[in-house]
């Protein structure tokens, strides 16, 4: 026997079950830890490479233009890894200020497990509870273009019409998730 328990507000209205609310603010909170330590990460080192490494001495897939670090920059002597030749080298950027950054790598390493456990967490307790299975799988009769292209279209209208009674996430919504 299951027992569904909804919180209701004041005026009565239901609202999502306490997971829910929980697992969704772990989430957008990890999110906005991702953006700011991500944008703190790419303003000390605005550049992209493309494989197993990459470092200021290695020429970068793709250098954007944010930051002071940006362009050509003051490096203190290089440093090889390992005395093998042909090993990885790096460097020490000189403008020391934009260069403390080991915070923010910090913070986007621990929001990033923060993001994925709070995913996991909702998943498990959506297939565990039913709530996936009520209001976030699609139906098979939901699965139509007509359907589709109906949501799409009430999308694009505005003001966006009123919400109707039943299921509370509409064909985007669901696919989305």
């Amino acid at each position: 026997m299951k027992v569904a328990v909804k919180i209701e507000t004041q005026s009565g209205r239901n609202r999502h079950r306490l997971w829910v609310r929980l697992t969704h603010w772990l989430i957008a909170c990890s999110v906005i830890a991702l953006m700011i330590s991500g944008v703190t990460i790419l303003m000390a080192h605005p550049r992209l490479y493309w494989g197993e490494a990459g470092n200021d001495l290695i020429r970068p897939l793709l250098e954007l233009p944010f930051g002071p670090n940006h362009g050509t920059a003051r490096y203190a002597t290089n440093l090889t890894f390992t005395m093998l030749p042909g090993q990885p080298v790096s460097a020490s950027l000189l403008v020391e200020q934009w260069n403390q950054n080991s915070w923010a790598r910090s913070l986007h390493f621990l929001a990033a497990w923060c993001f994925v456990s709070g995913l996991v967490a909702y998943l498990v307790f959506a297939f565990a509870t039913g709530h996936a299975g009520r209001t976030i799988l699609p139906r098979r009769n939901e699965l139509s273009w007509k359907s589709l292209t109906q949501d799409i279209r009430a999308h694009l209208r505005l003001p966006l019409p009123p919400i109707e009674p039943g299921h509370p996430y509409n064909m985007l919504q669901k696919l989305a998730y």
